[in-house]
C-alpha cells in the first residue's frame, strides 16, 4: 500500500477529527467529475511523471473527497487531487487515500478546488475564470472574490469579462492566443462583430511574429455633450476615477453597474454598506429583495 502523510497546511487550531478521517477508497467508488474540476479533465499524458513518483515514493498527501451519491455506483467525488487520482489510475491502484470531508457545500467544494489550482499556478486564464464563475453568479463581489482567492480586483475583472465572452473566444483565451489585456480591451467592444474582428487582428499579428497594439474607442465627445454613454465611454470613466481614488469609491460602482460589469445583487449589496457606514436606512429593489 502507497505511503500517505496527512497534510500539515491546516493551522493546529482549525484541525477536527472529522476534518482528517482519512481512507482508502476503492477507486471505482470515487467519481473524478472533469465538469466541477476548474482545470477540466486531466490527460494520462500530463501526469505520466507524478505517476512514477507516486510509484516509487508512495503518495505524499490523499486527495480530498466528499460523499456522492447522484452517479450510480459511486459514493465519492473528488474535491481536489485531480491530478493524483489520474496518477493512481495510471498505475492501476485498486485504492487511493482519501480525506473525506462530509459537510461540505457545493460552494465550499468549489472554493477548496480552485484554491489547490490556484497553488499550482499553471491554470489558464479561462480556467481561472470558469473556477470563479459560480460565486460570481451567487452574487460575491469583486472585492469578496479578490480577498478569498488572494488575488486582485483587477485579476478578478479581467476574469469576468472572459466569462461574459462568446464561447468562440473563450477558446482562443484557453490556448493562450489572447491575453489578459486583450480580454479587457475585447469585453468592452459593444458587438460580437466587433469582437471577432479584433481576435482576428490579434490572431494575424500574432502569426506574422508582431506584438498589436490595441487602441481605445477615440471617438471625440465635447464635454458640454449630453448623452447616453455606451460601455466603451463608461469604462474609461471608471478607470479614470479607480487611477485618483484607487478603491472604494462608491461613484465607481454605479459606473461599473451602468456598464453591465456589476449584477444587480453586487450593485445592491455596495448600496446597502455605502447607506450603513452613512447612516441612511436601505429599502432594496424588489427584484433583488428577497436576496438582499
Amino acid at each position: 500500500m502507497n505511503q500517505v502523510t496527512l497534510p500539515t497546511h491546516v493551522p493546529q487550531s482549525e484541525k477536527t477529527e472529522k476534518d482528517y478521517e482519512v481512507k482508502f477508497l476503492p477507486m471505482s467508488e470515487v467519481y473524478a467529475d472533469t465538469d466541477f474540476n476548474c482545470r477540466g479533465e486531466i490527460l494520462a499524458m500530463d501526469v505520466i511523471d507524478l505517476a512514477r513518483d507516486i510509484k516509487k515514493d508512495g503518495l505524499q498527501t490523499p486527495i480530498m473527497v466528499q460523499p456522492w451519491t447522484q452517479v450510480p455506483g459511486k459514493k465519492y467525488r473528488v474535491v481536489a487531487g485531480y491530478r493524483r487520482f489520474t496518477a493512481f489510475i495510471i498505475n492501476k491502484e485498486s485504492h487511493i487515500p482519501a480525506l473525506v470531508k462530509p459537510d461540505l457545500s457545493d460552494l465550499d467544494a468549489r472554493r477548496l478546488n480552485l484554491k489547490e489550482n490556484l497553488i499550482r499556478q499553471d491554470l489558464n486564464l479561462m480556467q481561472e475564470a470558469k473556477g470563479i464563475a459560480t460565486f460570481v453568479a451567487v452574487g460575491y463581489t469583486e472585492a469578496e472574490i479578490a480577498k478569498e482567492f488572494e488575488q486582485s480586483r483587477g485579476w478578478v475583472q479581467i476574469r469576468k469579462a472572459a466569462l461574459r465572452l462568446p464561447p468562440d473566444i473563450q477558446k482562443e483565451i484557453a490556448v493562450g492566443i489572447l491575453t489578459g489585456e486583450h480580454v479587457r480591451r475585447i469585453d468592452k467592444l459593444a458587438t460580437n462583430e466587433e469582437k471577432y474582428a479584433l481576435v482576428k487582428q490579434i490572431k494575424e499579428h500574432r502569426d506574422r511574429g508582431e506584438r498589436i497594439k490595441i487602441k481605445p474607442d477615440e471617438r471625440k465627445i465635447a464635454p458640454g455633450d449630453r448623452k447616453h454613454r455606451n460601455p466603451t465611454e463608461i469604462y474609461k470613466m471608471n478607470e479614470y476615477l479607480l487611477g485618483l481614488f484607487k478603491e472604494g469609491v462608491f461613484g465607481t460602482r454605479c459606473l461599473a453597474w451602468a456598464a453591465g460589469a456589476i449584477s444587480d445583487i453586487e450593485f445592491c449589496r455596495d448600496i446597502k454598506l455605502f447607506c450603513e457606514e452613512n447612516g441612511h436606512d436601505f429599502v432594496p429593489p424588489d427584484n433583488v429583495r428577497e436576496i438582499i
